[in-house]
């Protein structure tokens, strides 16, 4: 009998940070090399998927960001993932940024995007 190996390649995904560089907003500061976000002095760890679409809603200051734009910055150029993964992403993360739902960084704009209050 004949054993396989499958070798899956890395994901195309956004830009590599190193540890110590942070990316602030507001009362934000996010540590994309560590994946962690300080929260009004609390701090949250993320996963990897989740780091990348904050650094991308912080990189961007406020503006819209598509739903396109956002998978894009997750995936590369691999197909696409079911159609409910950044709202998931995106909802995981307000309960993670904001826990008493008191004042949420992340707004959605219906059928255009998401962006980060100010």
């Amino acid at each position: 009998m004949t054993q396989r190996s499958t070798f899956m390649a890395p994901r195309a995904t956004g830009p590599r940070y190193r540890r110590g560089v942070t990316l602030r907003h507001g009362d934000l500061v996010l540590d994309p090399g560590a994946q962690l976000a300080v929260v009004r002095g609390r701090c949250v760890e993320l996963t990897r998927f989740e780091c990348q679409i904050l650094a991308c809603l912080v990189r961007r200051r406020g503006s819209l960001v598509t739903k396109g734009e956002l998978t894009s910055s997750l995936y590369g150029l691999e197909p696409p993932p079911p159609s409910n993964v950044i709202e998931v992403l995106v909802a995981r993360l307000r309960r993670k940024l904001d826990p008493d739902d008191e004042r949420p960084f992340i707004q959605t704009l219906r059928g255009r995007g998401y962006r980060l209050r100010g």
